[in-house]
């Protein structure tokens, strides 16, 4: 998501894609509105932010990667495929993924 400002290594492989960073913290905030996705990471003393087109009705790529993720459900709902698991969240639920875990949103 973020290749151009370099905050992680992406990896495409045949199951889907393998994300790592390249600085010890970052925290990254996703909006998603079925048409795009406005992303904003901060890491120390920096805030950038990105937007991506998504075509409705489509879905990310499977990936993992090298952190934990803690994901929670400020508004909405979303499905997200973990393993061979599907799971419904809704407004207040979260998750917290370990690091390695195939999964897409």
């Amino acid at each position: 998501m973020f290749e151009s400002q370099a905050a992680v290594n992406i990896i495409r492989e045949w199951d889907g894609e393998y994300l790592s960073l390249k600085r010890p913290f970052e925290m990254m905030t996703q909006r998603c509105d079925g048409e795009k996705i406005t992303a904003c990471l901060l890491r120390a003393g920096h805030l950038l932010s990105s937007e991506l087109s998504m075509p409705r009705g489509s879905s990310r790529a499977p990936h993992h990667h090298d952190y934990f993720e803690l994901m929670i459900v400020l508004e909405g709902e979303l499905v997200q495929h973990i393993e061979q698991g599907v799971y419904h969240y809704r407004r207040g639920d979260a998750c917290l993924l370990g690091r390695n875990a195939q999964h897409w949103e």
